[in-house]
């Protein structure tokens, strides 16, 4: 633990609007005295509603943080393993403010990306502290750049905010001990898993949650049992060396050694079988493990919390079509289509694609084949009612307004303009 000392900044005359990061647990009390020490002098907030632990993000909370001239870390034991305390210290690093950590119990513990800054012991140093909040803000520095192994959302993606906010707060949820928590997304084939858990993975609350990488491999239905291969990039995600990765017992045991002192997210995805699992369950009471799979069996096993990824609802479903077709105004059957989808954003996503070969007005579409042909079909008779012949093999095709658009295997493009 550094000695605490005063900040050598400027001082600042304008009144400090003050955020109170604390863990519910065993920071309350604190959190608390520091709100009735600085209320007439400051604008003070705390998330007064918080649940016990400390497991549910806000918009409140990304507003507070970003209006706020300085926050507090209310330094305890629990909010040393709290996600939530990680995310809101970091993202307040991360945009410049000031972050003066206090001491609320003696000998807590202090996160890596808080170590080098001012503390002060409270209710010792009440006047340091509110000396302190006079100071300037310290030069913003950029955290280093992580090796990235997280898919790319698809080009079309849809927000599903709920879902996000939902699956976000089960993976902040505390773990029991200093077992890691394992939380399951769970749901059929299409629903759009792993579109989900892409989306957790970059989203930028998360990220500060686990300052220490965000680890992602595939298992499938397919694995060929490759670990080593598989715990080389979790390794690099985690930002170790790779000289101790190379057998699978010695994968096994760097790991387990390595994620103990980490605030790290784990990721799986796709999950046929438990066996490949296990190894990666370890004892890192500040990481968090979430696996996708279609097996509702393995789910219920391995994780206490379970994510089941529902269907899209209708706006969802519209939203997704429109991207995927290109269409800002959809066949009078949209409603039919996603239906008949089975709200599935795998399916819809596949129709939608196919809706960019169909006219406007849901009656003509276009087709392409291997044999050079572009054909344009009458949906309601089923009928040929124009062909074109192209230079090579027709790939690929979308119609606009009044023209069609081809290409071919040799990378020609064909313009054509639609007629009655």
């Amino acid at each position: 633990m550094p000695e605490p000392a005063r900040a050598k900044s400027k001082p600042v005359t304008k009144a400090r609007s003050v955020f109170i990061s604390y863990a519910r647990k065993d920071g309350k009390q604190t959190a608390e005295a520091l709100r009735d020490l600085l209320k007439d002098s400051c604008d003070v907030w705390q998330d007064v509603e918080r649940v016990p632990g400390g497991s549910s993000w806000s918009k409140e909370i990304e507003a507070a943080l970003n209006t706020c001239d300085v926050l507090l870390a209310v330094l305890t034991p629990e909010s040393f393993i709290s996600e939530i305390c990680r995310a809101e210290r970091i993202w307040a690093l991360d945009e410049g403010k000031r972050v003066i950590a206090i001491l609320a119990v003696a000998n807590a513990p202090v996160p890596l990306y808080l170590k080098g800054l001012n503390y002060r012991q409270y209710p010792n140093q009440e006047v340091e502290l509110l000396a302190d909040l006079s100071l300037a803000p310290p030069e913003r520095k950029p955290r280093p750049v992580l090796y990235d192994t997280i898919p790319i959302l698809p080009q079309n993606f849809v927000v599903r905010e709920k879902a996000l906010s939902d699956l976000r707060d089960l993976v902040f949820t505390e773990g029991a001990g200093s077992n890691i928590a394992v939380t399951a997304l769970a749901g059929m084939a299409g629903i759009g898993k792993t579109v989900l858990a892409t989306a957790l993975c970059r989203d930028q609350v998360v990220q500060r949650a686990f300052p220490d990488g965000i680890a992602w491999i595939t298992i499938g239905r397919e694995y060929a049992g490759d670990f080593v291969t598989l715990m080389r990039e979790v390794a690099r995600a985690l930002g170790d060396d790779l000289s101790g990765y190379d057998n699978k017992l010695a994968c096994e045991n760097r790991y387990r050694t390595v994620l103990r002192e980490k605030a790290a997210l784990v990721v799986v995805d796709d999950v046929w079988n438990l066996e490949h699992l296990k190894p990666l369950l370890v004892d890192s009471p500040r990481s968090r493990f979430l696996f996708t799979t279609r097996d509702a069996g393995i789910a219920n096993l391995v994780a206490a919390r379970k994510y089941s990824a529902n269907l899209l609802n209708r706006v969802e479903g519209r939203d997704l079509l429109t991207l995927w077709s290109g269409q800002e105004n959809l066949p009078v059957n949209a409603g039919q289509i996603i239906e008949a989808c089975g709200e599935l954003a795998g399916a819809i996503s596949q129709i939608g694609f196919c809706l960019r070969a169909v006219t406007a007005d849901g009656r003509r579409a276009v087709s392409v084949s291997r044999d050079s042909t572009l054909k344009m079909w009458d949906l309601q008779s089923g009928s040929v009612i124009a062909a074109f012949t192209c230079d090579g093999n027709a790939q690929c095709c979308a119609v606009g307004d009044s023209m069609i658009l081809a290409g071919d295997a040799g990378g020609r493009l064909y313009l054509l303009k639609l007629e009655e």
